[in-house]
């Protein structure tokens, strides 16, 4: 740093987040550490030695939310329900169904990185599928012919494999991370592309 000659003995102290991992350059050692319900502070030093301009301290945290779902329902091409918190996905008698699941994804920091994101679904069935899930802005709400007829351009989220267990939460890795909104909600469809007569249900979801 500026004004550094050798054998100064240089200090830095580093407040971050209580989840963050605070990684120090190479050469400094930690002689100082307090943490509290607000936050957690470090303090390095290092003898001066042909120093450098600056140094970098890495300050990274990961942090776990679970969000419920903000808007659910069913869809059909002339039809929706969105009064309750079932989903259903397959064809009855000849009607195709899909689901649209929002989740209010606002307060995820705007410089997070996400790097997991997990679907749970609560099966109500003994249904045994696999079917897509994509990420779909459904706008201001969810409407039956519109969102049903919309353009197939979602981009994967998820392949649901329904197992058949009744009563049962069901946990799915999701992908294309980048898709999750940190502004505004995050709009899932569920599509079953098949035209067999075959359906499953969900109750809820998170």
């Amino acid at each position: 740093p500026t004004g550094t000659v050798d054998n100064d003995i240089m200090i830095a102290t580093i407040v971050a987040d209580n989840s963050a991992t605070i990684t120090p350059p190479e050469g400094w050692t930690q002689i100082a550490a307090e943490s509290s319900t607000d936050g957690r502070a470090r303090v390095y030093w290092k003898r001066a030695s042909s120093e450098g301009a600056s140094y970098a301290f890495t300050v990274s945290a990961t942090t776990t939310n679970t969000y419920s779902a903000s808007a659910d329902g069913w869809v059909t091409s002339g039809s929706e329900n969105t009064a309750g918190n079932t989903l259903i996905v397959g064809n009855i008698n000849g009607t195709k169904y899909q689901s649209i699941i929002g989740f209010d994804t606002s307060a995820i920091p705007d410089a997070a990185t996400i790097t997991s994101a997990t679907l749970n679904l609560y099966s109500v069935d003994t249904a045994t599928f696999t079917f897509d899930a994509g990420y779909y802005d459904y706008g201001a709400s969810i409407t039956g012919a519109t969102d049903f007829n919309a353009s197939p351009s979602d981009t994967s989220a998820a392949t649901i494999a329904k197992n058949g267990v009744q009563n049962a939460y069901q946990s799915f890795n999701m992908s294309n991370l980048s898709s999750i909104s940190k502004t505004g909600t995050t709009g899932l469809r569920l599509n079953w592309t098949s035209s067999s007569s075959f359906y499953g249900e969900f109750a809820s979801m998170e």
